[in-house]
């Protein structure tokens, strides 16, 4: 005899919960359910037939409705009859009632028991694990329209439940204050405004205990949220009572002393998710309210049956408003994004072939912020509104994606942008891209063949042309991680094949968890007749479809007609008969060979794979078969599967392919930010495209989120220590302690890391150095740690490093322990660390350190309340730092430069504002077509009073003259410069400019002689430029002197040693990875060694050319000069025509006379 005991869950999602698991209580009818509901919250009582019939079925007469009623009744008696408590349920001929059963207990039953006893005698039971007992709307999200009466009833019934659990979370905070447990204060509390949000008086009373228990901030927030939603819903504010008690809190908060030492941390939030979410509305058309409801009831149970049940994701109701699906909590899976839309076509297909409902839908990606418990708490950010803005924005039969959530799918759908709105949070433009269809065959891009890939190209063409049409079928598999290219080079290869009269077929694989047969092999012959892949269609218009390809012979193979027309699952006979319809197919294909391509076969299904194993045996044509896949399937079992591993790439590969995608956005970065960028991203080909799609500082972009949130969740357990050690990394020691607040149970470093080691998140570079792997991994995983932990780990690392490092520094240290205290909230201190160190690296002429330090103290300007002396001060280092750093024309330099000339007016010091204006002149080659390089030299001497500042203003009217083909007036103003050297005060000269100024106005006097059809005066020059001693320069002045001479030595056919020159030149830049001088020294170098033997390759022309034009515009014609010659060189006279027609349509009406008047000539001359 079964004595199991049942429990019937009504709070919350309806659910029956017994040794089976928890089952949802998904009835036929719709009525059912609400009968159900009824007889457990009127248990114990009789209730006449004609009664329940009138409150269910008002519209109908009473015969009709005690028809529908014995309908009803007849499902709830299936569902009793199959439990050992069938007696509960009494049906006669005149009543029907539900009595206490010993074996079936109701949660409401439970809560009216508990809300009624004393405090003594409610503590800690087990009822209160199940939120939905103290939190749960009864009946949550059912409705009957057009019944009126049990409408009214359900209100009611909703509304003394509700009462209940607030009496019952009030007896549970009382018992928690004499228990002193504060953490459970808060959450009743929370839990007691949750359930009547609406409610100032329960928001006052939860605001004085948030307070009362430490949690003054929480108060405050909550009013916040309280008065936005109030103002936005219903235009009005809280009352004066609620107004009063808000100030009273903010001011007993700002009479706080400041919490310096106290390291707590907030804790509600506990996990933080990346997930994309699916934002469902059903509409039906049918006029007949009750045929309508069970429409709408069906579809909501198809969707959930799909996307929870087959699939994995998170089901989250929102009544009246449709259904919300997260993909990637409370676990992450694998390939969330695809997942959430292909399970969005299903369901608008399955929408498609019900003409009476309609469906719209809207997916988007983001961040979710939860507890670790069983149902999402009210932290979820804004990725649940923004998802609903995208819903309502589509229209019937349309799936709208968001633009991060496009940016995760792009090269696997197909969809065209239909709007695009400005964000409430953030103010940015968020686009919607409309769902069209998956893409065709081949995805369309620029070819990159690397170096790596060339030997796999080589050995699949040598396969191809090994295929013996008579012996078994060539099957090669290509292994490599996610993102490393493998889709994008076998589509390249396959489309050169395809060219070639090879016939090529394209099988992909779907992340589908319950797997169809064949249903990649039905879905690629749906896609060539035109149709999408999970596409139900009518037979006649398949037939038709079939006729119109050719493929008569398919019409006599009705397995197939049906598998393909009505998307059903194939049975075993099917699936026999499939494959004897198939291989008729295939006898008819000869001649050309035949090559099938199987995307992603890390997903493949056992019968299709095993149809692949053995297609030679189905046809007589030549096959080769390349399946791509993380890794090989386990059912590949076939003996001759030739394997072929995606190689990383080197780091010459992996610089070239971040200089495509960098020119593909227009981001252009400096070597020491491409060289950073490589190393996080282990070279992987996707990550390198999305860091360098992405310009947010210190902002990790969604996909790079997601392409890791799978593999860090597989950790379980794991996780949170595999989190916090990457918070503390890399100041961790084995023998400390991680300091979690409250997560218990955690495992120590060494045992964490030996984790990680096994699951190959971790890996040992050296026999003393362990690494993440990727290293940007060590970032992602840092990042979705709680704010809240973040502040307090960096908090204690900063107290802890200050406290080990007193008196003497290190720089790195200093920047380093500003790093944690700007982490921690501590802005004040961490803008002063980062200032000190700024400068500090300045005089040291280390530029690259100084212009990190003094950005960062830029930033938080805004939080710090720096004097205007002290922030001109600021400005100027930072533009001076930059400018050496990264070359003339820096925009940052010029925007920092601009706003300290501003500022020093306002102070009336004239010394700082000559600085400002010198550079400004130096970084206004970036926007020099707002402002005149000229007139900012003109600028610069009439504010010229000191000889150091005379230097720098004739040498800068030398510079803008000789851009401008005036070379007489150059050439005067660079001899005036040259004089004044000798009479500057070193220490003045300094504090404009770190570069020598002999070497700047020699390298222009070199240049206007040169220019100006004058060798022997210009070698002369060049001559007395090289004297300057080496050591006497800085490293920048050094480069300068060496590019001046090479380049004006190129000018008068002296290319052996302008060569030699050239790569002293591009040495010194490649070791202070300086941006400017790397660009040009390396054309420079091109255009003196390419040959048609050795031809250069455009593209890196056009990159090159184009980081000099990003960074010093005024540098355009001159990069162009050279690459144009490097291209000539190469005999690419076409691209170099191309090269030269754009850069002079691009510089009209520019200060660039000179050079424009020499490529002029040089296109001519082709």
């Amino acid at each position: 005899m079964n004595t199991q005991i049942s429990r019937l869950c009504l709070l919350d999602t309806p659910m029956l919960k017994g040794a089976g698991g928890e089952v949802p209580l998904q009835l036929r009818y719709r009525k059912a359910l609400g009968l159900l509901g009824f007889l457990a919250a009127e248990r114990n009582r009789n209730h006449s037939r004609a009664v329940i019939a009138s409150l269910f079925w008002p519209d109908l007469d009473e015969p009709a409705a005690r028809v529908n009623l014995r309908q009803v009744l007849s499902i709830l008696s299936k569902l009793f009859n199959t439990t050992p408590f069938h007696t509960a349920l009494i049906v006669d001929r005149h009543f029907i009632a539900l009595q206490n059963h010993a074996l079936l207990h109701l949660d409401i039953t439970d809560l009216e028991t508990l809300q009624r006893l004393p405090n003594s005698k409610v503590n800690n039971l087990e009822h209160f694990k199940e939120d939905s007992l103290l939190t749960g709307e009864f009946m949550a999200g059912y409705s009957l329209p057009g019944c009126e009466e049990y409408e009214y009833w359900l209100a009611d019934k909703r509304a003394y439940f509700r009462s209940c659990q607030i009496r019952l979370l009030n007896t549970l905070i009382t018992q928690a204050q004499d228990d002193r447990q504060s953490g459970l204060v808060i959450s009743y509390a929370q839990k007691i405004q949750q359930l009547d949000p609406d409610n100032e008086s329960l928001l006052r009373e939860v605001m004085r205990l948030c307070s009362e228990n430490g949690q003054t901030r929480l108060a405050l927030r909550l009013y916040e949220n309280f008065t936005q939603r109030m103002q936005r819903e219903l235009g009005v504010l809280p009352d004066s009572k609620s107004q009063s008690l808000y100030s009273q809190l903010t001011q007993q908060l700002n009479e706080q002393p400041a919490r310096t030492s106290q390291l707590d941390q907030f804790p509600a939030i506990e996990k933080i998710s990346p997930v994309v979410v699916v934002h469902l509305q059903w509409r039906c058309s049918l006029s007949d309210p009750e045929a309508a409801a069970q429409q709408l009831f069906d579809a909501d149970h198809y969707s959930r049956k799909l996307i929870c049940d087959e699939i994995g994701a998170f089901h989250l109701n929102s009544a009246g408003h449709g259904a919300f699906f997260y993909f990637g909590w409370p676990l992450a899976l694998e390939d969330n994004a695809w997942l959430a839309v292909r399970s969005t076509i299903r369901l608008m297909h399955y929408a498609r072939t019900h003409p009476e409902i309609d469906l719209r839908a809207g997916v988007h990606t983001g961040t979710l912020f939860s507890s670790l418990s069983a149902a999402l708490p009210d932290l979820l950010g804004n990725v649940t509104e923004e998802t609903s803005l995208l819903c309502q924005s589509a229209s019937d039969g349309q799936i709208l994606l968001s633009e991060p959530c496009y940016r995760l799918l792009e090269r696997k759908v197909q969809a065209r942008k239909v709007t695009e709105r400005r964000r409430r949070n953030d103010g940015s433009l968020s686009g919607a891209f409309l769902l069209v269809d998956e893409p065709g065959w081949f995805t369309e891009s620029d070819s990159l063949p690397l170096p790596e890939q060339q030997p796999l190209y080589e050995t699949l063409s040598q396969q191809r042309d090994r295929i013996d049409p008579h012996q078994h079928p060539l099957l090669v598999n290509m292994t490599g991680p996610a993102g490393s290219g493998k889709t994008l080079m076998l589509s390249q290869w396959l489309k050169h094949q395809r060219q070639s009269g090879d016939r090529v077929f394209k099988l992909r694989c779907y992340p589908d968890r319950q797997q169809q047969p064949l249903f990649p092999l039905i879905s690629c012959l749906r896609q060539l007749l035109g149709f999408q892949a999970d596409e139900t269609v009518k037979p006649d218009i398949l037939k038709e479809r079939l006729r119109r390809h050719g493929w008569d012979q398919l019409l006599q193979q009705p397995v197939l007609i049906d598998l393909m027309a009505y998307n059903a699952h194939p049975t075993e006979e099917n699936i026999q008969q499939a494959f004897d319809a198939i291989s008729q197919l295939l006898h008819g294909l000869n001649g050309s060979c035949l090559l099938v391509w199987i995307e992603d076969g890390h997903w493949i299904d056992a019968t299709t794979l095993a149809l692949i194993e053995h297609l030679a045996d189905l046809t007589s044509c030549p096959l080769m078969v390349l399946l791509s896949a993380r890794k090989l399937p386990d059912t590949a079992t076939h003996p001759a599967w030739f394997s072929l591993t995606l190689p990383r790439l080197s780091h010459t590969s992996a610089n070239r392919l971040l200089k495509f995608f960098s020119r593909s956005s227009q981001n252009w970065r400096s070597p020491d930010e491409s060289a950073q960028l490589l190393e996080l991203t282990d070279h992987n080909p996707f990550l390198l495209k999305v860091m360098a799609n992405s310009s947010e500082d210190n902002q990790l972009p969604g996909e790079v989120l997601q392409y890791f949130s799978y593999r860090i969740d597989q950790l379980d357990e794991w996780r949170d220590s595999a989190l916090q050690l990457a918070l503390y990394w890399p100041d961790i020691h084995s023998d400390q302690a991680l300091q979690i607040g409250q997560i218990q149970n955690l495992a120590t470093p060494n045992e964490t890391i030996e984790q990680l080691i096994t699951t190959k998140l971790l890996q040992w570079q050296d026999k003393t150095q362990l690494a993440f792997t990727p290293p940007l991994l060590q970032q992602v995983l840092a990042s979705l740690n709680p704010p809240s932990r973040q502040r307090y780990v960096h908090r204690m690392l900063a107290l802890q490093l200050e406290q080990k490092q007193r008196g003497k520094t290190p720089f790195e240290i200093k920047a380093r322990l500003a790093y944690h205290w700007c982490a921690a909230g501590e802005q004040d201190k961490a803008a002063d660390l980062y200032l000190r160190c700024g400068q500090s690296a300045l005089q040291q002429r280390r530029y690259t350190d100084a212009a990190h330090c003094l950005g960062a103290a830029l930033k938080l300007d805004t939080s710090v309340d720096f004097s205007l002396e002290l922030r001109v001060t600021l400005l100027n280092d930072l533009a001076q730092s930059r400018i050496m750093a990264f070359g003339y024309g820096d925009l940052y330099a010029f925007k920092a430069a601009s706003e300290a000339l501003q500022l020093a007016k306002q102070v009336a010091d004239e010394t700082a504002s000559f600085r400002s204006l010198y550079l400004l002149f130096l970084g206004i080659g970036s926007v020099d077509t707002e402002r005149s390089r000229l007139q900012a030299a003109n600028l610069l001497y009439d504010h010229a009073d000191t000889p150091a500042q005379l230097t720098l203003a004739h040498w800068a009217l030398a510079n803008s003259h000789f851009w401008m083909g005036h070379f007489q007036q150059s050439r005067s103003h660079a001899e005036q410069s040259l004089l004044l050297t000798q009479q500057v005060n070193v220490e003045e000269l300094n504090n404009y400019s770190h570069e020598n100024p002999a070497v700047l106005a020699m390298g222009f006097l070199a240049w206007a002689w040169c220019f100006d059809g004058q060798p022997e005066q210009a070698n002369r020059c060049c001559e007395q430029l090289l004297a300057l001693p080496a050591e006497t320069l800085t490293p920048s002045s050094h480069c300068y002197q060496l590019f001046f001479a090479a380049s004006t030595l190129t000018h008068c056919n002296e290319h052996a040693y302008a060569l030699e020159y050239a790569r002293a030149c591009h040495e010194i830049a490649t070791r202070l990875q300086h941006h400017l001088w790397l660009c040009a020294s390396e054309l420079l170098i091109l255009s003196l060694s390419a040959t048609a033997d050795e031809p250069v390759r455009s593209e890196q022309i056009d990159w090159l050319i184009n980081g000099i034009h990003s960074a010093y515009a005024d540098g355009l014609p001159m990069a162009v000069l050279m690459g144009a010659e490097a291209l000539i060189r190469s005999d690419l006279k076409n691209m170099a025509r191309i090269l030269l027609k754009r850069t002079l349509d691009s510089t009209i009406n520019q200060e660039h006379d000179l050079l424009s008047e020499t490529l002029q000539r040089l296109l001519h001359s082709l």
